[in-house]
């Protein structure tokens, strides 16, 4: 999950990138090295600590 666009962001889900809009995230959940990003209707598990995720530039849009 590094690439975000206006109001949303791609995560990669299996072999696909998924769009996501940063308003249909809930929360985000840390799971040592991974975060979990929660939507409304799926839960998508991203290969980045969360204060790494966070600390990224294009990732300022996460309160």
């Amino acid at each position: 999950m590094k690439l975000v666009l206006d109001d949303a962001i791609y995560i990669k889900d299996g072999y696909d990138k998924v769009k996501v809009k940063v308003y249909d995230i809930m929360y985000l959940e840390a799971l040592k090295d991974y975060t979990i990003v929660v939507t409304a209707h799926k839960r998508y598990c991203v290969l980045s600590g969360i204060g790494n995720l966070v600390k990224e530039d294009p990732h300022k849009v996460f309160p």
